[in-house]
């Protein structure tokens, strides 16, 4: 009965968080599209694409591995250990990225002009700034702390928004808006920050201080852990973010701009779903997991991934078949006459990432497994019939050639995923 009224309580913060962030960005959205039109909105989405680039190769790995071993550290009474080793890596991580970051967007200033300098230096700090964000996040969601997991979720989103629709008043820019999304979750990260301080030194009040060894070990745990993901991360760059480049290369930045509102809202009730999913489910299933030596682990976590599956594919084909029927309304009540033109996008893009989302789930199977290398191959050959099949259909259909492409991906990468799991249970079974 305490944990049915646990998990209710929790998946009550959890829905509170998504749904306020939800309703966060569908009125930057609004607020965005309306004041910086096409071309501006389409500079403020490669800036984010920059941005998706560092933390992609180099953050979300991290909070991949600070959410996977959490529960490990905190039932082996290594919690402390975990804190410092967790601490170390961003704090090494972010010192290495400075200088390059500085330099870079100096060279493309030079290069380039003031707009893709900024656009550029915007897009890195915010990158890393969002990043660390992200990995406290995981840490948040791993402790089942969904209260203050939630209040960091909701601050984040809004004063991003927020702080983006000031800049973009008063200067009028893509730059100026993505540094106003620098500041909303700069402001975040540190009061999360100082959550996790608080933690860590309450746990070093009750524990032993690590040895320099155990911080060794657990470094290299936590490294060898997160490798695998670097290594795909180029493959998952092109999967999040390659769309919008070979929109700007074949059609310019004001087909990015209609492109990158339109996928924003088809992408909103989405990864409302997926996060949910996420936030909620995950850490449940690493729990159950354990070691995942065991056959009743095993066979325990594929039931559950099954069964949230089963889940996610019911309302995902039920919100394409509303966004079909209701597109045209919907992009002209969160967007301008501008980027209305293209409303049949949204039901494309929506079964697009619905299917991505999904092959994300069934590859829970070889993550819990501490094997997420295995999935390289389906990331390679999702990124790749991205951008082949992109690349050919944007010439001809301009933007709409591209939402086809992202749904022909996203099935070429479910069956990917498929094979590999199943040849993973033929090599567990024989374990």
């Amino acid at each position: 009965m305490q944990q049915i009224l646990r998990l209710r309580g929790e998946l009550l913060w959890v829905l509170a968080g998504h749904a306020a962030a939800f309703l966060g960005g569908l009125v930057g959205i609004k607020l965005l599209t309306r004041q910086l039109g096409a071309s501006e909105y389409g500079h403020l989405a490669l800036g984010l694409t920059i941005a998706g680039f560092l933390t992609t190769f180099l953050h979300n790995p991290l909070s991949n591995a600070a959410a996977r071993f959490y529960a490990p550290y905190r039932d082996c009474g290594k919690e402390n250990l975990y804190f410092f080793v967790l601490r170390s890596l961003h704090t090494k991580l972010l010192l290495l990225l400075i200088l390059p970051v500085m330099v870079g967007s100096l060279l493309v200033y030079m290069a380039k002009g003031s707009v893709w300098g900024g656009l550029v230096l915007w897009g890195l700090v915010f990158g890393m700034i969002s990043g660390i964000g992200v990995s406290f996040l995981a840490w948040q969601n791993a402790a089942r702390d969904r209260r203050n997991a939630t209040l960091a979720q909701i601050g984040d989103v809004w004063l991003r928004i927020g702080c983006a629709i000031f800049a973009a008043i008063f200067l009028g820019s893509g730059s100026a808006a993505l540094g106003g999304y620098c500041v909303g979750s700069f402001l975040v990260v540190l009061w999360q920050y100082r959550m996790f301080r608080g933690q860590q030194q309450q746990q070093s009040r009750v524990a032993v201080v690590p040895q320099e060894e155990q911080v060794s070990q657990a470094q290299h745990e936590f490294v060898t852990f997160v490798l695998p993901f670097v290594g795909y991360a180029l493959f998952t760059v092109v999967t999040l973010y390659a769309d919008r480049w070979v929109l700007q290369l074949a059609a310019g930045t004001a087909s990015v701009g209609i492109y990158a509102a339109l996928f924003q809202i088809a992408a909103s009730p989405v990864n409302l779903l997926f996060a949910i999913i996420n936030q909620l489910m995950v850490p449940i299933i690493y729990e159950r997991a354990g070691t995942m030596t065991s056959s009743a682990q095993r066979l325990e976590v594929r039931r559950l991934i099954m069964r949230i599956m089963l889940f996610a594919v019911i309302c995902s084909g039920t919100g394409t078949v509303l966004t079909a029927l209701l597109g045209h309304p919907v992009a002209l009540l969160l967007t301008t006459t501008e980027f209305t033109r293209h409303s049949d996008l949204l039901w494309m893009l929506v079964l697009g990432l619905s299917l991505w989302q999904v092959g994300q789930l069934m590859a829970l199977v070889g993550i819990c497994a501490n094997r997420p290398g295995i999935y390289l191959w389906p990331k390679a050959i999702h990124a790749f019939v991205l951008l082949g099949v992109g690349g050919y259909l944007v010439v001809s259909y301009g933007v709409n050639g591209m939402a086809a492409a992202l749904i022909i991906a996203s099935v070429a990468y479910l069956v990917a995923v498929g094979v590999v799991n199943f040849r993973l249970e033929r090599l567990l079974r024989i374990s």
